[in-house]
């Protein structure tokens, strides 16, 4: 076949072209989680070790409370005893036009 008998020409034509798809590949954008346009705060309370689950629940609680006296926050979530989840997809879907 031509590959075989012409193997040094094979090789360049495959080194160019891989050549130019790592070219090509900085100019992709790359992105893994698209970005969000909805405003959102991650807080993080941190209590010495060793302290009870029943105060950690307390803390979140009273900073719950604190955070649904402000007009900002609409939705207030939390975790006690185990990390919220790792990866978080917000996806915030266009809404019918009422023209249509």
């Amino acid at each position: 076949t031509f590959a075989v008998r012409h193997k040094f020409a094979t090789s360049g034509i495959v080194g160019i072209a891989f050549a130019l798809s790592v070219v090509g590949m900085g100019s992709l954008k790359q992105q893994f989680f698209p970005t969000s346009d909805r405003p959102e705060v991650l807080v993080e309370i941190r209590l010495p070790e060793g302290t009870s689950i029943e105060t950690t629940t307390a803390t979140v609680e009273r900073l719950e409370g604190w955070l649904d006296e402000q007009p900002e926050a609409r939705i207030v979530t939390s975790y006690v005893g185990q990390g919220a989840p790792r990866f978080f997809f917000a996806m915030a879907p266009e809404l019918p036009d009422p023209a249509f």
